[in-house]
């Protein structure tokens, strides 16, 4: 899994070169998934929505959104292609004869009748973010939506591919601290909780460890309280706290907030990374999660790839 988490950027440059095709300007982005191939949708939206003068909706579920604006673009994202939950959306495509593409590496969803993005297979879901994710921007770029984002892309590999011995070291150093503790993981602004979030789902299916997440402000509005419930639950919690660049209310919020909760926790860590767009900002934070959760498996002698109660569900949802 180690090699698999390091060839982030392989995966992103890699996908820049996928074919291109012209995209209809849509009114709307409607973009489905679960799991590891849902999680590239909330990256995208959390990126580029900024950029982007459309609403873009993510669906995690069977079917579709209830409400799809007329002329919206309807993107299915599943690795494997065979994604139940997808899949069912698929046929509301069908059905409401909804624009749509897909990304897949195969399954039955590559073998629709939709315009399908095909991506390298072999891996598991939560290993291909950058397969998953870079056709995103493009199609955003094919519909018109954003300039080229090729060269970023491109940029931002190359940049991770430097910042890898860094990252590595500070990897080590939050997995010895997360060892043995069970992680709360706080964002300092909404667009970073699914950050947050892949990192818990990393730290679930790679380490084994269960973790928690919630971003600010929302948080001081009610969790804040429920801490001191748990005090003795939270002594043996790490807090990690994940920045970006925050202006100056964001930045007194952490500042009391970390006051009031942090004598809770056994340790606490703040985490943010230098670069110059929100892009490699919002990757870097991934990746690093993603070694985290991977060193983590190692300390705990666990194998990362083994997901069992998942392969139980789906065998006996398929009886």
């Amino acid at each position: 899994m180690e090699e698999i988490v390091r060839s982030l950027p392989d995966q992103i440059q890699e996908g820049v070169r996928l074919s291109r095709r012209r995209i209809r300007r849509p009114s709307g982005l409607i973009i489905s998934g679960m799991g590891g191939s849902g999680i590239a949708g909330e990256v995208f939206k959390a990126v580029y929505q900024s950029k982007i003068d459309l609403p873009i909706l993510t669906h995690h579920g069977y079917g579709l959104p209830d409400f799809i604006p007329s002329g919206s673009l309807v993107i299915l994202i599943s690795y494997s292609g065979n994604t139940e939950e997808v899949l069912s959306g698929l046929e509301v495509v069908k059905q409401r004869r909804l624009n749509a593409v897909a990304i897949t590496s195969g399954g039955r969803l590559s073998s629709s009748r939709l315009p399908v993005i095909t991506i390298p297979g072999g891996l598991p879901p939560r290993g291909a973010l950058g397969y998953l994710f870079t056709p995103l921007p493009l199609i955003a770029y094919w519909a018109g939506l954003i300039r080229d984002p090729t060269q970023a892309l491109i940029r931002t590999a190359g940049n991770l591919r430097r910042w890898y011995p860094a990252m590595n070291r500070k990897a080590i150093e939050v997995a010895k601290r997360v060892r043995g503790r069970f992680p709360i993981i706080y964002t300092s602004n909404p667009r970073l909780y699914p950050i947050a979030y892949r990192w818990v789902c990393q730290f679930n299916e790679n380490a084994k460890i269960f973790a928690h997440c919630h971003y600010l402000p929302e948080l001081d509005h009610n969790e804040i309280v429920g801490l001191g419930g748990l005090r003795k639950v939270a002594r043996r919690s790490v807090l990690i706290v994940l920045r970006d660049r925050e202006k100056e209310r964001g930045v007194k919020r952490i500042r009391v907030t970390r006051k009031i909760v942090g004598q809770d926790f056994e340790d606490v860590i703040e985490i943010s990374v230098g670069a110059d767009d929100l892009l490699t900002r919002y990757l870097k934070l991934i990746w690093l999660g993603d070694m985290v959760s991977v060193r983590l498996s190692r300390m705990e002698g666990v194998d990362p790839f083994r997901i069992e109660r998942i392969d139980r569900l789906k065998e006996e949802m398929r009886r």
